[in-house]
């Protein structure tokens, strides 16, 4: 865990926003259908979470997943449009359910 005694109170914000979208887009795969998506998908899911945010830092944050060893996420460009496909992995469900952590991510609480 990151001491946050010296952090500004948008600093403490700033971070748990962070957290909190790297564990929905691990919920929204968990709920899909095979536990998987496209970046599409998860934009639209996360916006209507309440959580909208640029393309680019949505990639980011899947990116740090992938990093992780949380989700797999492959780049397919062989058809007419570009698209991310976006995979659960083990790990990933570990941490929905709240078996594993890791920092940068927010616990899981239960959903109402």
């Amino acid at each position: 865990m990151i001491d946050q005694s010296n952090l500004s109170a948008e600093e403490i914000a700033a971070k748990a926003r962070v957290g909190c979208i790297r564990l929905w887009i691990l919920r929204l795969l968990k709920a899909s259908p095979g536990h998987c998506g496209n970046d599409e998908f998860m934009h639209t899911g996360l916006s209507y979470a309440g959580l909208p945010l640029a393309h680019a830092e949505m990639l980011a944050h899947l990116h740090f997943l992938a990093d992780n060893g949380l989700v797999r996420l492959r780049y397919l460009d062989d058809f007419p449009f570009k698209v991310w496909t976006i995979e659960l992995t083990r790990a990933g469900q570990e941490v929905v359910q709240g078996l594993t952590r890791i920092d940068g991510i927010e616990l899981p609480r239960a959903m109402p």
